[in-house]
């Protein structure tokens, strides 16, 4: 991963995020040393962004961590990170990966398919072992599938609230996602307001794309 931060393209982390967020957020604090950011989103399939970071501090930071860090591209050392940086990233992730489980639309079109397939399968129940192993697979199926979006849930809601005690500010996307961006970066999205005119009112949810 370190080798691509030096092309400057964006940056996707393939894998189980919810079985790996600790690992993913460590990736993507250290991608922070090399002029990287989190985009803030999480995919349906699980992959996460990490994307260029184009403001002056970020191209600095990256600047000096090659300088100190040569051979990082080449499996040698690497900067540490900081565990508070680390534990409030794997919080962003833990919430992005909780809405994205909590998305009603999901559960609208899941829920009703796998009951039809239950409801077919048991009809044409015929006492085979690939009846009974399917029926019993799909109607566990659907008492875990509540069980899961209720723990996410309650994942999400916990890391929403430790981000809001770090000053993180919570903006809903053009997609229509929550997710939590660090302190500041909010204001400085916003363009500066001329100081011949009002400033406008703010809206009641701060979008970015």
């Amino acid at each position: 991963m370190i080798r691509r931060t030096a092309g400057g393209e964006s940056i996707r982390l393939y894998g189980f995020l919810a079985l790996n967020i600790r690992a993913r957020a460590e990736c993507a604090v250290m991608a922070e040393n090399f002029g990287y950011h989190y985009d803030g989103s999480v995919q349906d399939s699980g992959f996460m962004w990490l994307v260029p970071d184009h403001s002056p501090e970020a191209q600095e930071r990256a600047r000096l961590t090659w300088r100190g860090y040569p051979d990082a591209g080449r499996k040698g050392p690497l900067p540490p990170v900081s565990e508070g940086q680390v534990e409030l990233m794997a919080a962003r992730l833990a919430h992005a990966w909780g809405a994205r489980g909590m998305d009603p639309r999901k559960s609208a079109v899941f829920v009703p398919f796998y009951l039809l397939l239950w409801a077919r399968l048991f009809l044409m129940w015929d006492g085979s072992d690939v009846a009974v192993r399917c029926t019993i697979g799909i109607g566990a199926l659907l008492v875990v599938l509540p069980l899961y979006q209720a723990r996410t849930k309650r994942r999400g809601e916990r890391a929403a609230a430790v981000l809001e005690a770090a000053g993180y500010e919570r903006i809903t996307d053009l997609k229509g996602r929550a997710k939590y961006v660090p302190p500041g970066a909010l204001s400085a999205a916003r363009p500066t307001t001329a100081a011949t005119g009002p400033a406008p009112a703010p809206s009641a949810t701060p979008r970015l794309p």
